[in-house]
């Protein structure tokens, strides 16, 4: 059995001789036993052929239902693509754009919509209900077999599940495959051969000669065949700051079967064309946020329906909703950044001279604007806030040391110009001992078009060196000695 795992769990087109995309439909525990051949249908489809739309929607009342619509919209524009690739997968704590801790909603927000239309995962992952409830890792998709049980002899001599030398004892496949082909990651011929019975198999007689078992559409199994950055989008373990934005052929080519209808031969009257679309709620699958601990990133609860009639092994899958687990931090992909810098010119003050506070304040990040911006200033140790020397506008507490003072922008366009503000106090005199002067910045927003994915700049800070010597009433400084002792009485 492999070894449990502390991860997350989910849920170009090239020229080549010979395309091969094993994957898996989405079966409950009894139709892996009862009726493995099950092929899953999105909710719609009734065996007649035509177009099947589905409507998702965002619940209104959900948490983040705004920053959500870009994510949402982008994967419903790839499932409805169906455009195959390679390199698609970048591995947790890698990503460029999703921040550390996060994780990232347009990659799980495909996965799942993936499962409300039929997909299931294309390795074991977890299996629920108690007591099946065994994390097996990237052990390749099956049922338990006859003897009730998942029974894994060994990895092979990869050393790795889901791969083509796994040893299996009686567990039953249920991934797809094209017959004598045994690689989920080869690019496909065009035109590509037909979705269907014709050339697709859960038969593992069908494998090539010396093959044991499935290779998976896991990113060990890709990385081993030589596609680095590579898994099927229906692999069921992710992580943080993770991405996997883009469909496999794994992926297209179980979508594909599907919609060859209930006699899975492509090309006549029962084929269907599968579109979705985002709608305005309520819909047919509504997507919120929902509490689901720390270990469950999101899911698509849903009841098979079925058989569809005119068939024994035809199922609907009909979902309830799409549901994100709240407890995690989310990147929702384009998002505002707000980023503030301050200067004090490089600036050496007398005490009873002014501080003279440049502070520039922007929206670096892509497509979301910014709302309600605020700039946050306190008043520094040893000063007081001068009024009359500031920009119009800020509104402080009090004008003494530790009062805070806001300053409203109000909107800050993603990419657009910075905005400028002066913030000056007035250092106490006299002031002895104190060489230096420290002062925090902090903008904010509103909050009404999501959270700022990178909070570390929106904080600055400033030190400004105080001449601490010491002014005679004679108005000489100390340190001249000679005008000092000419003038002395």
């Amino acid at each position: 059995m492999s070894q449990r795992l502390s991860l997350l769990f989910l849920s170009l087109l090239t020229l080549v001789a010979k395309p091969a995309h094993p994957g898996a439909f989405l079966l409950d525990e009894m139709l892996r036993t009862t009726v493995p051949d099950a092929v899953m249908h999105p909710i719609g489809y009734d065996g007649t052929g035509g177009t099947v739309t589905v409507s998702f929607c965002i619940d209104p009342g959900s948490a983040f239902a705004t920053e959500l619509v870009t994510p949402t919209q982008n994967a419903i524009d790839t499932l409805n693509a169906l455009v195959p690739t390679t390199s698609n997968y970048v591995a947790p704590g890698e990503s460029t754009q999703v921040p550390a801790g996060h994780v990232d909603a347009e990659s799980i927000l495909l996965h799942e919509m993936g499962h409300c239309v039929g997909l299931g995962h294309v390795n074991l992952g977890r299996i629920p209900p108690p007591p099946l409830d065994i994390f097996f890792g990237d052990a390749a998709m099956s049922n338990p077999g006859p003897d009730g049980e998942y029974t894994f002899v060994n990895t092979g001599a990869d050393g790795f599940w889901g791969s083509a030398d796994d040893l299996r004892g009686d567990d039953g496949n249920l991934l797809w495959f094209r017959k004598m082909v045994n690689d989920p990651f080869l690019l496909p011929v065009v035109p590509p051969p037909a979705y269907d019975q014709t050339n697709y198999t859960r038969d593992l007689a069908s494998l090539p000669m010396d093959d044991d078992y499935t290779n998976s559409g896991s990113p060990v199994v890709a990385a081993a065949l030589g596609y680095p950055n590579t898994k099927a989008i229906m692999h069921s373990l992710t992580g943080l700051q993770a991405e996997a934005r883009a469909l496999s052929h794994d992926d297209v080519t179980m979508l594909r079967y599907a919609s060859s209808g209930l006699n899975e031969t492509a090309g006549d009257s029962d084929d269907y064309v599968l579109t979705l679309e985002l709608t305005s709620f309520p819909c047919d699958i509504p997507i919120r946020f929902v509490s689901l601990g720390t270990q469950v990133v999101g899911r698509c609860p849903f009841v098979p329906t079925g058989p569809i009639s005119g068939s024994t092994d035809h199922y609907t899958a009909t979902p309830q909703a799409v549901e994100l687990n709240s407890d995690l931090s989310w990147f929702f992909g384009s998002a505002l950044d707000l980023a503030i810098t301050k200067s004090d010119g490089d600036a050496e003050v007398l005490p009873g001279g002014d501080i003279v506070y440049t502070l520039e304040v922007s929206n670096v990040g892509s497509d979301v604007d910014a709302t309600g911006v605020e700039i946050e200033e306190t008043i520094p140790d040893f000063t007081t806030f001068n009024a009359s020397a500031s920009d119009p506008g800020w509104n402080c507490v009090d004008i003494v040391a530790g009062s805070e003072c806001l300053l409203s922008v109000g909107s800050l366009s993603a990419g657009g110009p910075p905005v400028q503000a002066t913030f000056v106090v007035t250092v106490d005199n006299p002031l002895l001992g104190v060489e230096e002067i420290f002062n925090l910045v902090r903008v904010s927003d509103d909050g009404n078009n999501g959270p700022d994915p990178n909070p570390g700049n929106d904080l600055a800070q400033e030190s400004t060196q105080i001449d601490s010597g010491v002014v005679f009433e004679d108005g000489f400084e100390s340190g001249n000695t000679s005008s000092w002792s000419q003038t002395a009485p």
